[in-house]
């Protein structure tokens, strides 16, 4: 694991300095503390900051290049299977100096098949390569999104890093809060591919890449091709293959979880597990036991309020499996925490998970430089909830006059919240919130706690500037499912949107916040295509979530965790709020802070915080993004306003 970035002048005319390609990689320390490196050469410049992994020798160092050294590589995230791919670079007649670098396969596969390289990959992964011979730059990333990488581009230059913080080291680039970032955050909690938080910095999109041709003319700068190139995508199915039973099906998902598992043991580093007790996390761990003799280490987080804690559950999986179990309980030091927590988002992020995620984290850092973690199951075999209530809704709510629904949902907003994470009052509320909701509308707000009112009296955008209600980019993504049944379509999205936007992320930035390299076996694409090949009953069987999952690992799990319920890796942030957060609250949400800032209403604001202090209503959701943002912006926007010219509607695209 570790932190690229590179910087290239279009017209190949002027040297890139060494400084400013080390500022880049001072920003990404943290991402790499055991190796750092840079290539120049004029018109273009690789950085590199290494967290080892495999090929602990000098032989792993990067940027690293082929034997005429017309081919450079920086290279973020691991190839699970390069030993299967270097006998064929071997028989093509490439020599490799180690054949422990999955670093070095990509140079040569690079050199043999080009772009289409990344089709033979099996892993997670972003990297830049540069060609001397076509003076291009060729960056990747890997098809579920595990691994991060921006770019940016003013036309004359062009940049790219795995985070945000590295490109604004660079003089060149403004920090514009883009607008339209800024809806999608407060939608979502999270800024959603390709745009990012700053105007003119993109995210390169999951199983993309973007190739560069410098030929060091006007022209060539004119009609560079910027458009990102899909190389991969998920397709469902709905159609039952004829002749097959459940547990044929059941048979091969355990079999490629076995695979999956197997192939992220590879390390040259101390390696273990995050175990929440959860069916995705403790079928790792029972699969690992299976594909290895070593005594498997296990770290789990909790907390002191009962109703957020699973540390049970993972008691008894971690006592099943007979791991070396490391346990940590959150206490209530929770200003000190999002402070830290916050110095590593460098766009607004307000997932509250991503607090446990760094504790989980720093915990294992002192036993194991690699973790693996459960990422992916529930958005591949559907087992959130919003999948159980959208279903369930279809059957019923949507059914029902648009007066009856309004008055179903009007209900919802005088039922008092519940101090219980998942109470039957919250539970209520929330389903009545969304379920009345057109069907268009329904399952991206699943996820978002804003509704279009609310926002509209929150923001000072003016409206020609808001995004619609139904979001034109969500019926996209939901048109190219390839499918007609819902939960398909459902899954899609999550696996194109939440998943790599918010749950990969969290934990890319949380983990890498520490120096710890996560791996998520669930990802690997075979078992993403399988996933998706599946009947859908197979997946939500009735309202029984992840069913053909829970029928694979079902003579080798505790039946406690079979049964159980997804809890979700969340923390007591509403009452945080009202306690030991409450100061931060009222300070970074003032209203002189917010008329300065000119971005939100101040005296809706204000009605929010007094309302959720005082437990007349629960506000957690909404106050927790905007106290997160503001933190965000005291760290990049401080002195910006909504008057200022560095505010801008949308993001620049090439």
């Amino acid at each position: 694991m570790c932190g690229i970035c590179g910087l290239l002048n279009l017209a190949g005319e002027d040297t890139i300095t060494e400084t400013a390609l080390r500022q880049m990689m001072s920003a990404q320390q943290h991402r790499g503390p055991d190796d750092d490196g840079c290539h120049c050469e004029p018109g273009m410049g690789l950085g590199f900051r290494r967290l080892a992994i495999l090929d602990l020798t000098p032989t792993g160092h990067q940027p690293m290049c082929n034997e005429d050294e017309t081919v450079w590589l920086s290279f973020n995230g691991e190839i699970y299977n390069f030993q299967d791919v270097v006998p064929t670079l071997e028989q093509a007649g490439h020599r490799f100096r180690s054949r422990r670098s999955d670093s070095e396969m990509i140079v040569h596969a690079y050199e043999q098949w080009g772009p289409d390289c990344v089709q033979r990959f099996i892993g997670m992964f972003a990297f830049a390569i540069w060609d001397r011979r076509k003076r291009s730059i060729f960056i990747a990333r890997d098809r579920m999104g595990e691994k991060p990488l921006y770019y940016w581009s003013d036309g004359t230059h062009f940049a790219f890093s795995s985070e945000v913080k590295a490109l604004l080291t660079l003089p060149m680039i403004p920090r514009q809060l883009n607008l339209r970032a800024l809806q999608s955050y407060l939608s979502y909690e999270y800024v959603p591919a390709p745009e990012s938080i700053f105007t003119g910095i993109q995210k390169l999109p999951a199983g993309h890449y973007l190739e560069i041709h410098l030929d060091g003319s006007d022209q060539g700068r004119q009609t560079a091709d910027w458009r990102p190139h899909q190389y991969w995508d998920v397709r469902f199915q709905t159609s039952e293959t004829p002749g097959r039973s459940v547990d044929d099906y059941a048979h091969e998902l355990r079999e490629l979880l076995r695979q999956a598992v197997k192939r992220c043991l590879i390390s040259d580093v101390p390696l273990g597990l995050f175990l929440s007790g959860g069916l995705d996390s403790s079928s790792l761990l029972a699969l690992a036991t299976e594909v290895s003799t070593q005594q498997p280490k296990t770290f789990s987080i909790g907390f002191e309020e009962k109703t957020f804690s699973e540390l049970d559950y993972a008691q008894i999986v971690a006592h099943h499996f007979d791991s070396e179990h490391h346990v940590e309980i959150l206490k209530p030091e929770a200003n000190d925490l999002i402070q830290t927590v916050a110095n590593f988002l460098d766009e607004p992020f307000a997932d509250a998970s991503a607090l446990p995620t760094y504790l989980v984290s720093r915990m294992a850092r002192q036993h194991v430089t690699v973790a693996l973690s459960g990422d992916a199951g529930d958005e591949l075999f559907a087992g959130y909830d919003w999948y159980r209530a959208q279903k369930f809704a279809s059957s019923t709510i949507d059914h029902l006059p648009g007066a009856m629904r309004h008055q179903l949902s009007t209900l919802a907003t005088r039922i008092p919240p519940s101090a219980q994470k998942k109470g039957l009052r919250n539970v209520t509320r929330r389903f009545l919130e969304v379920a009345t909701l057109p069907p268009a509308l329904q399952h991206s707000r699943w996820q978002a706690f804003w509704r279009d009112d609310a926002l509209d009296q929150l923001l000072t955008i003016p409206e020609d500037e808001r995004i619609p209600a139904i979001d034109p980019r969500i019926l996209t993504i939901l048109a190219n499912s390839g499918s007609d049944d819902p939960l398909d379509q459902q899954q899609y999205l999550d696996l194109k949107r939440y998943l790599p936007d918010d749950i990969l992320f969290k934990v890319d930035r949380m983990s890498m916040a520490v120096s710890l390299e996560t791996r998520g076996p669930l990802m690997d694409y075979t078992l993403v295509e399988f996933a998706a090949r599946i009947p859908p009953s197979l997946r939500l069987h009735g309202l029984t979530t992840k069913y053909l999952f829970r029928r694979a690992m079902g003579d080798i799990l505790p039946e406690k965790i079979l049964g159980r319920r997804k809890l979700g890796f969340n923390i007591p942030y509403k009452n945080w709020l009202r306690n030991e957060l409450s100061d931060l609250l009222r300070d970074s949400l003032s209203p002189q802070r917010l008329r300065e800032q000119g971005i939100f209403q101040p005296q809706y604001v204000q009605t929010m915080i007094d309302e959720h202090l005082s437990g007349v209503r629960d506000h957690a959701h909404k106050l927790w993004q905007l106290l997160i943002f503001q933190l965000w912006s005291d760290r990049y926007l401080t002195g910006i306003t909504a008057h200022s010219d560095l505010l801008e509607t949308g993001s620049t695209s090439h």
